[in-house]
């Protein structure tokens, strides 16, 4: 008799509910180095365990960060900027687990790393030009701004204040400060020296010919006791005068004028500039073809025409010496070109016909050469060369007279053959 066997196997099913996990702040509204806070977190599971998220990274405990009640609570003394959140709790046990909707805090902070710029930036400015100054500063909530000019608050505030137009009596150290209305701290920029100086004009012309009066007009706008010096080139030329006058200009008159304005109230130092060009008189058809070299007395001539040719002179002159005179005579040859012979007869009878070649050509102070192949022909009792060898007579023809003839045409710089 067989007996069946039944086995039972009992599962044990645990059904989950959704849990909720909260997070509790004690406050969201902070300031930086003086504020606590406490963050709870609950939830509806049992048998958890619990870990707190600054953004992706875990909080663990350190001498400002506390975790209490088996880490359910998070303590964090003298809050900084770097406490902002996201702050997460994330629960867990054996079987399942979840995590808190984000939590920020609110922390104010600041101002540090107060700047103040100048635009434009440079070490000093002229009298009537506009200056922006600017302040920056690492804040939350934004600072606010207020200026000081030598340490004396200004009216203005705001992050930027406006020079326009700009006087002297504004010269000084400007600073700005930098205010958070939920710290209630203060910070100050390092100062920025404006320095403003007179504007210094000099008036005249900036080109001039040789033997004209020079007259330059040192103007400035202050009305203040000022001294003036006078440099050409770095040379100190005048003092004590607005006027510069020079009734015989020269050459050497050329060049960087600068007009120094001292004022003797408080030793501050202005200047002008002004570039001069004193110009040569040059002779009609010589125009930007000449250069004259006072130092050395060379003239250049450049662009050479026939009507260059003639004799040139020089004199010097030495200061409290005797003039002395020099002359040399300049010929300007025009290359030889366009050789060319004219024939009166090429069909000639020996013994009983005579011919005539003329030979042109362009240039100037030519001289001409006959060739019959590769000899020079001279003159003989058949043979005339006239017009300064410009033609050539043949007379009573003989079988040898065929040529080939050639005209050499040159000077001292050119040739040329037909």
């Amino acid at each position: 008799m067989n007996t069946a066997v039944t086995g039972f196997i009992i599962l044990g099913i645990i059904s989950v509910a959704a849990s909720i996990v909260t997070v509790t702040v004690s406050n969201v509204d902070l300031v930086e180095f003086n504020s606590s806070v406490h963050l709870s977190c609950s939830s509806s599971e049992s048998s958890l365990s619990f870990l707190w998220l600054n953004g992706s990274s875990e909080v663990t405990a350190s001498d400002r960060v506390q975790l209490t009640d088996g880490n359910a609570t998070l303590t964090i003394f003298n809050v900084t900027r770097d406490d902002q959140g996201p702050f997460r709790c994330h629960v867990f046990n054996a079987v399942t687990n979840d995590t808190s909707e984000p939590v920020n805090l609110s922390i104010s902070y600041g101002p540090d790393h107060v700047i103040l710029e100048k635009f434009p930036s440079q070490e000093q400015y002229v009298v009537g030009s506009n200056l922006n100054l600017s302040c920056s500063a690492v804040s939350s909530p934004s600072a606010q701004f207020y200026w000081f000019l030598n340490g004396d608050p200004l009216p203005d505030t705001g992050p930027e204040l406006r020079l326009m137009k700009i006087q002297m009596n504004q010269s000084g150290n400007y600073s700005c400060q930098a205010f958070n209305n939920k710290t209630l701290r203060y910070q100050t920029s390092q100062s920025a020296d404006i320095t403003v100086l007179d504007r210094v004009e000099i008036l005249g012309p900036t080109k001039l010919e040789e033997k004209q009066t020079l007259v330059l007009l040192c103007s400035v706008q202050s009305t203040l006791p000022t001294s003036y010096t006078w440099t050409l080139n770095g040379k100190e030329i005048l003092n004590n005068s607005t006027v510069f006058i020079k009734p015989m200009s020269e050459s050497s008159d050329s060049g960087k004028y600068i007009c120094q304005v001292t004022d003797d109230h408080s030793g501050r130092i202005s200047f002008g500039e002004h570039s001069l060009s004193v110009q040569d008189i040059i002779g009609p058809g010589y125009e930007n073809r000449i250069s004259f070299d006072r130092t050395t007395g060379s003239l250049e001539l450049r662009s050479l025409t026939l009507s260059d040719s003639g004799e040139y002179r020089v004199i010097i002159i030495p200061d409290g010496g005797h003039q002395f005179t020099g002359s040399t005579r300049l010929e300007i040859l025009v290359p030889v070109s366009n050789v060319k012979v004219t024939v009166s007869n090429v069909d000639l009878v020996e013994f009983n016909s005579s011919v005539r070649l003329s030979c042109s050509s362009s240039g100037s102070s030519l001289s001409f050469l006959w060739l019959n192949g590769s000899s020079e022909v001279t003159a003989s009792d058949r043979v005339q060369l006239t017009d300064g060898n410009t033609n050539l007579a043949i007379f009573n023809v003989t079988r040898y007279d065929q040529g080939p003839f050639r005209c050499h045409v040159f000077n001292a710089v050119s040739n040329g053959t037909s």
